[in-house]
């Protein structure tokens, strides 16, 4: 779950994933198009890229032990999805967050990863380049979301897929603690992405209270 640094909220990632899976549904336009991937089978996987978690859970980002965020995403990757595309697009996600961390346990798990996804690469014949095009996606959809579960600024440039010639292009995000995302150039296929999230009152011992409307506008910078 996500502390809001404005108000006294709970987020949970399950929210989150939703934010960042309307935010994926959305991707492309004849400057950034698609990687070849399905967009409804990309927004999915995206809405499962935190499938470690359950529906409410209480694991708030950023103070939860290493051992217990190593289980989470041993859940997320022990969970097989039957389409494999879906299922690389969790896959190549979890796998940027534990690639580089330290540890036995770290380590092996990464190995599994490896392993499922050249298995499913095979399965569907999609070529490691296209993962990391499509990962480029869900990355960029997960820190919006992140942001704006936290109810935070926040500012990063992204290098994205722009055409299957090989190209790719700069993309600026900036987001405001109020809600207000500006990405340039614009790479969505709708004019402007509106949407909202449920969050929860924060209660004394942590858990969740009473329901609470986060609301976002995603536009052109």
């Amino acid at each position: 779950m996500f502390r809001s640094r404005r108000r006294g909220l709970l987020i949970p990632q399950s929210e989150h994933a939703r934010i960042a899976g309307h935010i994926a549904h959305s991707w492309g336009n004849p400057e950034f198009p698609l990687p070849e991937i399905d967009r409804e089978r990309l927004a999915l996987g995206v809405v499962l890229h935190d499938r470690g978690y359950p529906p409410m859970d209480v694991l708030p980002l950023g103070e939860v032990e290493e051992r217990l965020w190593l289980e989470t995403r041993a859940r997320g990757v022990a969970t097989r999805h039957p389409d494999p595309v879906v299922d690389l697009v969790v896959l190549a996600h979890i796998r940027r967050l534990v690639s580089g961390r330290l540890g036995v346990e770290s380590v092996a798990l990464l190995d599994r990863i490896e392993r499922r996804i050249a298995e499913r690469l095979d399965e569907c014949d999609m070529s490691e380049q296209t993962l990391d095009d499509i990962d480029t996606i869900t990355r960029i959809s997960d820190m919006i979301a992140l942001w704006l579960s936290f109810e935070a600024d926040g500012f990063a440039e992204f290098s994205v897929y722009a055409g299957w010639s090989g190209g790719r292009r700069s993309v600026d995000v900036v987001v405001r603690g109020d809600g207000d995302v500006g990405m340039t150039p614009w790479p969505l296929n709708v004019p402007v992405l509106t949407g909202c999230a449920i969050a929860y009152a924060a209660t004394g011992d942590g858990a969740y209270g009473d329901a609470a409307l986060l609301s976002y506008h995603v536009h052109p910078a």
